[in-house]
Order: C-alpha cells, then sequence, then structure tokens
C-alpha cells in the first residue's frame, strides 16, 4: 500500500485546502494569488498560524502573521493508522517528508512565509484623512524548499530525489548550467521592502521571524541587537546598516526595484557564537539569490545587469558588521 501512497489522502487535504490550491492557480493578479495563498494556509491540517505581532509606527500600525509546517502534527499523523501507509513515502518525519508528501504545500509554503498587513492612520499620506494608503496586505516569502538530487544530499532522512527537486514541471533537461558552491554556515536571513503612503519599509527576518520598520532610520531605533541567541535582530541590524550605508540614490533604487519588481533578496547569516562547521570569525551575511514576486529565484541575468547593488546580493558576499 505504501507504494501507492505518494501524497497526502484527499481527507487530509481536505476541500478546502484543494478549493483554495485551485483559486491561486486560477489567480491572474497578485492580490488574488496572495487571497487565495493566505486561505490555502488557514485551511491545511499540517500548517501553523503564528499569534500576530502588532507594530505601531507615527503613520501605520502593522500586523505581522507568520506561518510554519507543523511537523510534531505530521509526525503523529504518520504514525497512526491512517498516517502510517505514507511513511515509507516520507522517507523520515521532518519537513522534508511533508513536502515529499504534499506537492501543493511544496509549491505554496516556502522555507519562511509571513503576511503583513499596514494600516494607515488618519486615511492617508500626511494623516490627514486626504486618501493615500487605508490597508494594503503584502507576503514576505522565502525561498522555495529545497532538496537534493538524491536522498545523500540532504543532512536529515529524506526521500530526496530529482523527481521533486525541480519546479513548476521543470527536469533536468531544461537546465542549462549550474553553479558550484560551498554550503554556506549560516541562518536564513531575508530582505524584503514594502512602500505605503510614499513611506519605505524594509522587511527582514529569519525562516520563522519577520520584522518591519522605516527604511531611512537604524533599525535599533526599534529592535535592539543585545541577545546573541536571537539570530533575527543581527539580520535586521546587517541589512539595516548596508541599506543606511547606499547612496540617495541607490536607495530610491533599491527601494523602487524591491517593492515592485523583486520580492526578497535570500541570504545566510554567519556568526561566531553560532558555529556549525567551520570556524567564524566574524558577523557577515552571504547573498546568494533574488526571488521574484511570485518566490521563485531570478535567472535571467540581464534583469539585473542594470542594478550594481542587486546584482551584487545576487553572486556576493556584502554584508558586514
Amino acid at each position: 500500500m505504501a507504494s501507492k501512497a505518494r501524497s497526502l489522502p484527499s481527507d487530509i487535504e481536505c476541500e478546502n485546502v484543494c478549493g483554495a490550491y485551485s483559486d491561486f492557480k486560477k489567480a491572474t493578479t497578485p492580490d488574488q494569488r496572495d487571497k487565495a495563498l493566505v486561505a490555502f494556509l488557514n485551511a491545511h491540517p499540517f500548517v501553523q498560524k503564528k499569534t500576530p505581532q502588532v507594530l505601531d509606527y507615527e503613520k501605520h500600525s502593522i500586523e505581522i502573521t507568520g506561518f510554519r509546517l507543523e511537523i510534531f502534527k505530521f509526525r503523529k499523523w504518520l504514525n497512526s493508522k491512517r498516517g502510517r501507509p505514507y511513511k515509507s513515502v516520507a522517507g523520515g518525519m521532518s519537513d522534508d517528508g511533508l513536502y515529499t508528501v504534499s506537492p501543493m504545500l511544496r509549491e505554496l509554503m516556502p522555507r519562511g512565509l509571513h503576511r503583513i498587513i499596514v494600516t494607515s492612520k488618519g486615511g492617508g499620506k500626511g494623516g490627514g484623512g486626504g486618501g493615500g494608503t487605508k490597508r494594503i496586505t503584502r507576503i514576505f516569502k522565502g525561498i522555495p524548499k529545497f532538496s537534493g538530487l538524491v536522498a545523500s544530499d540532504e543532512d536529515e532522512e529524506s526521500n530526496a530525489s530529482a523527481a521533486i527537486f525541480f519546479y513548476d514541471g521543470k527536469t533536468i533537461n531544461d537546465a542549462g548550467g549550474f553553479y558550484t558552491t560551498a554550503k554556506s554556515n549560516g541562518e536564513n536571513a531575508k530582505l524584503g521592502c514594502l512602500v505605503a503612503d510614499e513611506i519605505p519599509y524594509l522587511v527582514a527576518g529569519s525562516k520563522n521571524t519577520c520584522m518591519v520598520w522605516p527604511a531611512e532610520q537604524p533599525v535599533e531605533k526599534y529592535v535592539p541587537a543585545d541577545n546573541p541567541s536571537v539570530p533575527a535582530q543581527f539580520i535586521c541590524l546587517l541589512y539595516s546598516n548596508w541599506f543606511l550605508g547606499l547612496s540617495k540614490e541607490q536607495r530610491s533604487l533599491f527601494v523602487s526595484e524591491m517593492s515592485q519588481k523583486y520580492g526578497t533578496i535570500m541570504a545566510e547569516i554567519n556568526t561566531p557564537w553560532y558555529e556549525h562547521i567551520v570556524p567564524i570569525n566574524s558577523l557577515y551575511m552571504e547573498c546568494y539569490s533574488v526571488l521574484d514576486l511570485r518566490g521563485r529565484p531570478v535567472i535571467e541575468q540581464s534583469s539585473l545587469q542594470y542594478h550594481p547593488f542587486l546584482f551584487a546580493a545576487h553572486f556576493a558576499f556584502f554584508l558586514f558588521c
């Protein structure tokens, strides 16, 4: 039976889940996709919606809601009579295993996802009730879950294979080349940007955290970097220092591109107090990808060549403390 149990049964990924997934696939605008995505995550039994965090700024109130995989619940289900046939397909009771038996989750739930709702105070620009942004919603996405081509590529038990390595119907025959890299020592660190009433905000965090603050202000004004056990504090610090170190023209271009054309800059933060494989002698960030508004890595090099700081983010190390 296990050989036939390739994906989660319909009574687990129920009508509401499949309906929201269908709405997502049929959506023609970003707002429609985001609405369907949130409905999908809210309905899925193996996704947890975290308690919203509310930030209060001069012109806006910002609500941040994170979503994460319910791995404990998935493990419990795999050990049940109903879930046991799926154990061998999952290959392990981990996020890799859950992504393996749920193609829908693998497609729509990346490595880190937060919904951000920005509400204007006083009706919009200037706070005088004269229009502008009333309420905007943005989805801050990490990079899609990626696996190895074979199980031995993984750092935990997995059924990773070429069959689940590619996205959007692609196969190895569609590949035009490859990069040889060293494994980063760090933790997930991402950066985005949104604009409300002409006020730019930076959005940053780790896989399961998200912080939003006025881009033109030092983040330390709102989030102190004083707790080594919280990587997100130092992620925000490095990104804030980098952004404020750009020229006025570069900051303007960054805000324009990242709020309209691109979605997320992906990186890993390396901290001396969290050594993994080799010693780390200084606090620094390694940036490895830029995601588009759908959350997929940008692969067209021509789209980056006219933006030096995005190009650097895509290919190089650029943040040091």
